[in-house]
């Protein structure tokens, strides 16, 4: 088969090559999707485990306040 002027032809070891890298791109998306799935769990636990722990000690500092503990 005679090559065209300005027609590109691809060998069978360039699509080879094409699919692994499209291959490895889908594998990234796919663990990309997972940890940032992750991640806002692990946000969201974070934020409540926060807020949670600045009720309690606020909670802390109004009842030693209001019993006369902190003199």
């Amino acid at each position: 088969m005679k090559r065209q002027r300005g027609q590109n032809m691809v060998s069978p070891a360039g699509w080879l090559a094409l699919s692994v890298l499209i291959a490895f791109i889908g594998a990234a998306m796919w663990y990309s999707v997972k940890i940032w799935t992750f991640g806002w769990t692990s946000l969201v636990l974070d934020v409540v485990f926060t807020i949670g722990l600045g009720v309690g000690l606020m909670g802390l500092v109004f009842y030693s306040s209001r019993h006369d503990i902190d003199r």
